[in-house]
């Protein structure tokens, strides 16, 4: 009994001391603008702005931001300006890089760096930011009117030295006579909503959908685990991405990114997608006779290896795959062959394979 208790003690003991080495993560919203202000300090050669796979942590940008500052004798009169109103966004991250508390509560007024906040409290061991999310777009499509109205919620913070966390809920109404609900052809996220009971029972010139994002995260020295629902990006492009997007409504996933050295970094992320396909094997009937429905499981698995070989050059590969039905714990090894795996599974059948894809690119900057 003795002995039990201690190796309990010893295992809090451990975990408690884990948790104590851990700095926390807050991921940044992908339609922020200081991703683009930052990606444009980097093509000058300003800075290092690794930014390939998105959403980036803010306490990241929060020390890009810093070093933009330290250089300041290279930007533009507009840049300085960009940079004053960007920084004072991250009261919370610049304290947690220059190991310090600010502490304070404010709310309906500026927090001690100038930005206007509808709440927020900082303290050694509890930090948060919440803010009031409202909208109001009017426009036309074929010389119609259309209307779109979006309100919601956003808060983030910390957890003494542990966790991080996020949380964006949006409610959306459009209206017109020309709205476009499956939204194929452009590229605005996708509505979550199936054709049988979703958007298309509304009249046909309106629809209400929702958006909900959340995470959770945490980090070491030389890498970060967060797990949450979100949208992920993947790559560079103005019009698309072809690998990782937000075209595809936001999902649940856990991701892990592990930079042990300056020339190479390793990213990993497992995702449970919406199939919207219905499982016929899990419908039945339920004692009022009404009809329960099933939908089919459906995964992404996707890792990439970066490497660094020079400043301003970074060469990634990777790789992902989409399947469904069950759970492989293959695909939840991160450093394994997906590509391998799937053969493996599938018994080298290619009817019975899952959708994969192997992907590069080369980033030069400057």
């Amino acid at each position: 009994m003795k002995l039990n208790k201690s190796i309990t003690y010893t295992a809090l003991l451990l975990i408690i001391s884990w948790c104590s080495l851990f700095p926390q993560v807050v991921y940044e919203p992908l339609y922020k603008d200081v991703y683009n202000f930052l990606g444009r300090l980097s093509q000058k050669g300003i800075i290092v702005f690794e930014d390939q796979i998105r959403p980036l942590s803010r306490k990241y940008i929060a020390e890009k931001l810093l070093e933009s500052e330290n250089k300041s004798d290279q930007l533009t009169s507009l840049e300085i300006d960009e940079l004053k109103f960007f920084k004072s966004d991250y009261l919370n991250e610049i304290d947690l890089l220059q190991k310090k508390s600010t502490d304070h509560l404010t709310y309906l007024k500026k927090d001690p760096l100038g930005r206007w906040r509808f709440f927020s409290f900082g303290s050694e061991s509890f930090k948060m930011n919440a803010g009031i999310i409202l909208g109001y777009e009017i426009g036309s499509r074929d010389k119609e009117k259309l209307t779109h109205l979006w309100n919601g919620v956003y808060v983030n913070g910390y957890v003494s030295d542990i966790i991080g966390y996020s949380f964006d809920f949006r409610d959306n109404t459009e209206e017109g006579k020309t709205i476009d609900k499956q939204k194929l052809f452009t590229p605005v996220t996708g509505v979550n909503e199936r054709s049988d009971a979703g958007i298309y029972n509304y009249p046909a010139d309106k629809i209400e959908y929702s958006e909900a994002k959340a995470v959770l995260a945490t980090s070491w020295k030389w890498g970060s685990l967060a797990v949450g629902k979100d949208f992920l990006e993947w790559g560079y492009g103005d019009n698309g991405l072809l690998v990782l997007s937000q075209k595809a409504p936001s999902f649940p996933f856990i991701r892990l990114d592990v930079s042990p050295v300056d020339w190479f970094s390793f990213n990993y992320i497992h995702a449970w997608l919406e199939s919207d396909v219905i499982d016929s094997v899990n419908i039945y009937y339920t004692s009022r006779g009404g009809e329960r429905l099933g939908f089919r499981n459906k995964y992404l698995a996707s890792h990439t290896l970066t490497f660094k070989p020079t400043k301003g050059l970074d060469i990634s590969l990777g790789e992902s795959v989409t399947y469904s039905d069950k759970l492989e714990i293959l695909y939840l090894i991160p450093i394994t062959f997906f590509r391998l795996d799937d053969h493996y599974l599938s018994r080298q059948l290619n009817a019975a394979g899952s959708n994969a894809q192997l992907f590069f690119s080369v980033s030069s900057k400057n």
